[in-house]
């Protein structure tokens, strides 16, 4: 420290007594140094422990699931809080003030401000600015919108996810003004790094162990909803690949630290050698460095192997590419130092032992089967191509401000014009979700803080000779290569994922993208005599003007901390709503009996302590209708009890009995009789049911909230049935038409609940509207239509004209004469029409041939594509369970051999492998050996 103020001194003393400006500028940093640096011992506690407290509350926040769930979010909050209250004592202790604020935190305080002018209530209701949403005409004519066309309210469409979002930001905003604050030596920034690279590490040890069939044992698997197999404690595998990219570059840079002591007078012989002697002096310096690694360098290098190796194991095509990206880019910025070839060999290094890692767990095959798939990579991501065309219009309502930040889910659901089982909580694209979030100056701030970022590790991988010095000695030449990495990674990882999304995610970034600035600024304080930098790359703002800084501490933790009671609450009763949610979900007739009382009185609870979260209003109303549906059972076998004789057949009958009194097959039964004569066989019990459970009211309650609350409107409209025409029933069909207009399956079943309630017009729009947005209900639809109006008006009214359509449905339809003219009608578009040999005309194709007695062809033209796709696991699965239709066993268990080898555990082609070894080659009775 002695030697650098003597230096600084020294470069003060040359200067010319005739340039007064650059002497007073070179005081000022001479003070900003000395007063950085000087740090008395209660002083350097307080730095510590803050230090500590915020990459801690970093690195554990993952793994509350990603920090998805308010507990991860409530310990990152109170994590900042606790840090920052403890830096600001050692301030003043110290008396002094904080000066600094990194240019990422200053774009995520502007979003932070989006979030306060969104919050503020002179906005109209968002609905009415939805003028290109599928049916802006309703927006007026809608529960939620009466009588307040005139009323000013906030400007998000959903302000609890808002506010909850502004104290995730805020909280992230201070985290990165202590670690800017606190980093200012190599062992701190070495240590917050070390840190989250550990965590990272635990994380993939966990889940390999979970890929390599250990038992899954996930901390805080109770709070886990999704039936799917968890990648460590992240449900999203691609969000875990975003988050080890993040511990991978943090990583990289403690290794680079601990490799990065070499002698000048080694470096600068090397300088004297031609190539060859250079290359052979680098062969034996690596030879000797890995004969010389002490512990901690081989173990960083050994975690930055299995980070590697579980950015491969997720299985993400976006997070293998990136985090690949992220190793070259880390080694590529090394090529431009004196020593190049060494860091070539450290990457061939590291790359060879990741690849004999993943030999060794046999997760080479998943992971070369899940990169086949890029050949084609329309396919799997049309589904989000889709939905982010449809969304787009969002932008021409909402171009400055956007629909509110935390409020994609719901805001973009009266835009959707496709059909897909997916509910898009986010975009699984961080730049389209900023630009729908927060508008076009929100993806400006984003953009703006990835150019930051990056300007900051550019600077300090490549600086300039006069520079060189200053950047090795504080070791920022490794933090820029480390930011470099990530920012490469991270830039496309998140065109295809959400991953910044999540508050850990995001902090983690945050803590690699201050440590480096901070190291930038180090460069700049010892360096008083340079030429003034412009003003984006200072340290901004500068000097002593505290009083700009300061503000700003004093607002963002006051943010943070007011909006923590409301995630507390929400931790607290976050219990419930997964419990409720598992019941819904899974629908057991006797768990519901047993257990259903005690989680809708959690549920209810949760909701007294945080009445403003509309998804444990909507889940409570569809576990209580869930209730009802299971009251009314036990009333069915209390009258007609079920005779089967095990207790696993019962409990089947249980079940199949509990989907009969479901509310929509239960609305059918009773339109679908002249209940008029006998109307307690099928009311009364309903009646009793709603008395003990109210979920009717509590619909309306719901859907009086919030225009958008999806999947409880066409529930009330059907039990409303029971009840005669209701005065708000054509609101409540609106509700679902604006909120939901890409709900196929809801629009088919109340087009037939309309149709049977003798509004045939009403019902012919929901039908229209359903096969408008998707053709996977066109069979069912067209059957109904069948019954009711005959085979010829429904022909007339629902036959498409393309192939897929009329092959889609006359495969999926049930024998007789639509299906007849389903499928006759596909074979003349066929021959008439020029098709792209794409995976779903191929398999339609062969299915259709097969399926009217023309086997033979349909399976040749499945081998067909199959020469051209060998790796094609749709094509090939295909192809084996038509192969065993027809009764070819022996080439069936063949092409189930080769589906498992691409797609190894499959418990499908495991199953179906067993009971084929044990048949014939042919069915005797079936057609020849084709």
């Amino acid at each position: 420290m002695q030697q650098d103020i003597t230096e600084i001194r020294a470069a003060t003393e040359v200067q010319s007594p005739e340039d007064d400006q650059n002497l007073q500028r070179s005081r000022r940093r001479r003070r900003r140094f000395t007063a950085a640096g000087e740090e008395g011992p209660a002083e350097e506690f307080c730095n510590w422990f803050a230090l500590v407290v915020a990459v801690a509350s970093i690195a554990l926040a993952p793994w509350f699931m990603g920090s998805v769930i308010p507990h991860g979010k409530l310990l990152l909050q109170c994590g900042a809080a606790v840090a920052s209250v403890v830096f600001l004592a050692g301030c003043l202790i110290a008396r002094r003030l904080p000066f600094r604020i990194s240019r990422p935190v200053i774009c995520l305080l502007g979003l932070c401000l989006i979030a306060v002018v969104q919050l503020l209530p002179i906005w109209q209701h968002p609905v009415f600015e939805m003028r290109h949403a599928v049916f802006p005409e309703l927006a007026g004519d809608l529960p939620a919108t009466q009588g307040i066309a005139g009323q000013r309210m906030p400007g998000t469409c959903m302000p609890a996810e808002t506010r909850q979002l502004l104290g995730q930001y805020l909280a992230i905003a201070l985290l990165g003004l202590v670690i800017a604050e606190t980093t200012g030596t190599i062992r701190r920034a070495v240590t917050a790094c070390g840190m989250l690279a550990f965590s990272g590490s635990l994380m993939a040890l966990l889940a390999l162990g979970q890929q390599l069939g250990a038992k899954e044992v996930v901390f805080g698997n109770q709070w886990k909803i999704s039936p799917a197999p968890p990648f460590g404690c992240f449900v999203n595998p691609n969000n875990a690949a975003g988050w080890l990219i993040i511990c991978l570059a943090c990583c990289l840079f403690c290794t680079g630290v601990a490799f990065g002591k070499t002698p000048e007078t080694a470096r600068a012989a090397t300088r004297r050698m031609n190539w060859r002697e250079r290359i052979g002096q680098t062969l034996g310096a690596v030879a000797r460095q890995v004969g010389a690694m002490t512990q901690v360098q081989a173990g960083l290098s050994l975690i930055c192997v299995l980070l590697l190796v579980a950015i491969a194991g997720t299985l993400s095509r976006a997070g293998i590419i990136a985090g690949c990206i992220t190793a070259i880019a880390f080694f590529g910025s090394r090529l431009q130092t004196e020593r190049w070839f060494l860091a070539l060999c450290g990457i061939s290094l590291l790359l060879v032992l990741a690849g004999g890692l993943l030999l060794l767990l046999e997760l080479d095959t998943p992971i070369l089967t899940e990169l086949e798939t890029l050949k084609d990579p329309v396919s799997p991501w049309t589904i989000r191509v889709v939905h982010w065309a449809d969304t787009l219009s969002s932008v021409q309502d909402f171009p400055l401000l956007g629909s509110g930040l935390g409020a994609y889910s719901y805001a973009t659901l009266p835009y959707q014009r496709h059909y897909s089982r997916n509910w898009f909580e986010h975009a699984d694209n961080q730049y389209f979700e900023l630009l729908i979030e927060a508008g076009i100056p929100g993806l400006l701030l984003g953009i703006l803080a990835g150019v930051a970022a990056l300007t900051a590790g550019i600077r300090l991988t490549f600086a300039g000779p006069e520079e060189k010095a200053f950047v090795r000695r504080r070791y920022g030449d490794w933090a820029g290569s480390a930011l470099l990495g990530m920012m490469f990674g991270l830039i496309g990882q998140v065109f295809l994922d959400f991953s910044l999304a999540l508050p850990g995610i995001m902090a983690a970034a945050m803590l690699l993208a201050c440590m480096t600035e901070r190291r930038r600024e180090h460069v700049a304080d010892q360096q008083p005599d340079a030429a003034p930098e412009p003003l984006w790359n200072r340290p901004w703002p500068l000097g002593r003007r505290w009083w700009l800084v300061l503000p700003v501490w004093l607002l963002a933790l006051t943010g943070t901390m007011l909006t923590i009671p409301r995630l507390y609450s929400a931790a607290r009763g976050y219990q419930a709503y997964v419990d409720a949610r598992r019941m819904i979900d899974k629908r057991d007739a006797d768990d519901l009996v047993e257990n259903g009382d005690r989680v809708l009185q959690n549920i209810t609870e949760a909701i007294r302590i945080s009445p403003e979260i509309e998804d444990l209003l909507r889940t409570r109303g569809r576990l209580m209708e869930l209730l009802g549906s299971a009251w009314m059972l036990q009333e069915s076998i209390a009258l007609d009890p079920i005779r089967e004789q095990t207790e696993g057949m019962q409990r089947q009958r249980r079940n199949e009995r509990l989907r009969q009194l479901l509310t929509n097959p239960y609305t059918v039964r009773f339109l679908s009789n002249d209940y008029s004569e006998t109307p307690g066989l099928l009311r009364d019990p309903l009646m009793r049911a709603l008395q003990k459970y109210p979920w009717r009211d509590e619909y309306r309650k719901v859907l009086q909230t919030s225009p958008f609350v999806p999947a409880i409107a066409g529930s009330l409209y059907s039990v409303d049935q029971f009840f005669g025409k209701q005065p708000d029933e054509d609101r409540i069909l609106y509700h679902f038409l604006f909120s939901t207009p890409h709900a196929a399956e809801g629009l088919a079943v109340l087009g037939h609940h309309l149709i049977l309630a003798n509004r045939v017009d009403d019902g012919m729009t929901f039908w229209n509207q359903a096969l408008k947005v998707s053709e996977k209900f066109r069979a069912e639809i067209m059957a109904l239509a069948a019954d009711m109006f005959g085979t010829d008006q429904t022909l007339q009214l629902f036959l498409p004209d393309d192939f897929e359509a009329c092959a889609a449905a006359g495969l999926d339809s049930r024998p007789g004469a639509v299906r007849d003219a389903l499928l006759q009608r596909a074979e003349q578009l066929w021959v008439t029409g020029g098709f792209r040999q794409t995976n779903a005309v191929v398999i339609l194709r062969g299915r259709q041939l097969c399926g009217t007695g023309r086997s033979a062809e349909g399976l040749q033209v499945l081998r067909d594509a199959l020469q051209l796709r060998p790796f094609d696991i749709e094509l090939r699965k295909t192809l084996a369970l038509l192969l065993d239709e027809n009764g070819l066993y022996a080439q069936s268990l063949d092409e189930w051999i080769r589906y498992e080898q691409l797609v190894p555990g499959d418990p499908i082609a495991e199953k179906a492998i067993k009971e084929l070894a044990k048949r014939p080659p042919t069915r005797l009775e079936g057609p020849k050996k084709l």
